[in-house]
């Protein structure tokens, strides 16, 4: 199931507001055609003020607040190909950023990335290297996703992910700013962009 949550900090003074929140399911059977595929001889789908390309490492860990609660491996399996399936019904904008939540009984996935990785399709390729880390690895508890800023670029070039147990979904709604982690970071995969 793909959430469409509301994003924001909490209101002055520490109150909450009420939130909603909208789910849908989607058929990405085989029959799906993708809507955007990146090419590799092109340096970007949209015009980019940067024009130099940057090689980064992107982190994986797991943060110390928000782990207490485990979850099924298969659950963050289903829940994250479901964002790789809604990212690949879509041609990435030029001008927003890509936000995604998606959920699966025990495990809920939220990611957060800027509009010039995204529309090179590293966004997805981040994430289907989670997912098949995680499948490898038994990964059961919350885990971090982090690409920021790469040679001083900003939030356009940045990636965040998020994926926990349901029981902390508003951890999750804050894929760009995810807090405190251990101290083992794990280099996941080194990418480039421009």
């Amino acid at each position: 199931m793909l959430l469409d949550l509301v994003v924001q900090n909490d209101v002055d003074g520490g109150q909450h507001t009420k939130m909603a929140s909208r789910a849908c399911t989607a058929d990405y059977g085989s029959g799906m055609k993708l809507a955007y595929e990146p090419d590799d001889e092109k340096a970007a789908l949209c015009s980019t003020p940067n024009h130099a390309m940057v090689e980064a490492s992107i982190h994986m860990s797991r943060p110390t607040a928000g782990n207490d609660d485990g979850f099924a491996v298969q659950d963050l399996l289903s829940a994250g190909r479901r964002i790789v399936n809604h990212f690949a019904s879509q041609k990435p904008s030029c001008v927003n950023n890509a936000l995604a939540f998606g959920y699966s009984q025990s495990s809920v996935v939220g990611v957060f990335a800027g509009a010039e990785v995204h529309q090179h399709g590293v966004t997805t390729d981040v994430l289907n290297n989670l997912l098949n880390y995680a499948e490898g690895n038994s990964v059961s508890k919350a885990t971090v996703v982090q690409l920021c800023q790469a040679d001083g670029r900003g939030a356009d070039y940045g990636i965040g992910i998020i994926a926990s147990s349901t029981k902390n979904l508003p951890f999750v709604q804050k894929p760009s700013r995810p807090g405190p982690t251990d101290d083992a970071s794990l280099e996941l995969m080194v990418v480039r962009t421009g």
